[in-house]
């Protein structure tokens, strides 16, 4: 188990439309001692090229990944009016039709909102509260995970498709039916972005971006009454869109409940050339 001491600044930012920036004088330091588990943790960030606070929001997110060393997992999908490319700025649109389903499913009260694990905060899976989100982070990275998940990602030689490989351990028994899914997503992606001035950022840079749910909006049942020392194992063959950059395309697994949509475990992985 990996230990450290965390001196962490949190950021206090511009929440939703019409809150205000605490002055630098004015945030919280926070303490801390995190003992890493096996649990990585996922992140997910409803966001939009059109929203003035998401930009602070992803500087938070970049903060909280290089705080976590590896054991959280961004994803930044973009939906909702903000994530409409309306306008000769806006070149790539990043909507996806399982990015909307999630947004239609999990309605996040404005934008940026996150969830972490799908766990709720004071009743609600969706955060639109920034500054907490290192504390969501820091309750569930405390936690050990029940399943273990190795995932292996290969560009087939001569070809323009992606062979994946998840093989999913059940380190204990899990209740339910645990669910596994496959992203795909794209980083580093230059576009417009409407920044927290009000001006046009033409040059934002987008960071792990949602791009394709890759084994259906909602994933693939493991089945139930799943025990300890069981395996799942899973194979699927993905063709990308030729448009997306290739060097900067991951995928995401991670395995959630059906019921409770809380995610059990993640993992990310680039993708090798055979």
């Amino acid at each position: 188990m990996k230990r450290k001491r965390l001196y962490y600044i949190l950021s206090l930012l511009l929440l939703v439309a019409g809150c205000d920036i605490i002055d630098e004088k004015d945030r919280v330091i926070q303490t801390d001692e995190l003992h890493f588990t096996n649990k990585i943790v996922l992140l997910e960030d409803f966001t939009g090229h059109k929203c003035v606070n998401c930009p602070v929001a992803a500087d938070e997110i970049a903060r909280l990944e290089e705080w976590c060393e590896g054991h959280l997992i961004a994803v930044s999908i973009h939906a909702g009016s903000y994530a409409n490319t309306s306008g000769s700025a806006w070149k790539i649109d990043f909507r996806t039709k399982a990015g909307e389903a999630y947004n239609d499913y999990f309605k996040p009260d404005g934008y940026p909102a996150a969830m972490v694990d799908r766990v709720a905060s004071n009743g609600k899976v969706t955060n639109n509260n920034v500054p907490t989100w290192s504390s969501q982070v820091i309750d569930r990275l405390s936690e050990e995970s029940p399943v273990e998940i190795k995932l292996e990602a290969v560009w087939q030689p001569g070809m323009e498709e992606i062979r994946l490989h998840a093989a999913v351990d059940f380190l204990r028994a899990v209740g339910n039916e645990p669910v596994l899914q496959l992203w795909i997503i794209e980083d580093h992606i230059v576009d417009a972005q409407l920044m927290p001035d009000n001006t046009i950022n033409t040059a934002y840079l987008h960071r792990h971006v949602f791009r394709d749910a890759i084994n259906d909006t909602w994933g693939e049942s493991m089945g139930t009454g799943l025990t300890e020392g069981a395996t799942i194992k899973k194979e699927y063959v993905y063709q990308p869109d030729i448009t997306w950059k290739k060097k900067d395309l991951q995928i995401v697994a991670f395995v959630y409940d059906r019921k409770s949509h809380e995610i059990l475990q993640a993992v990310k992985t680039e993708i090798e050339q055979e």
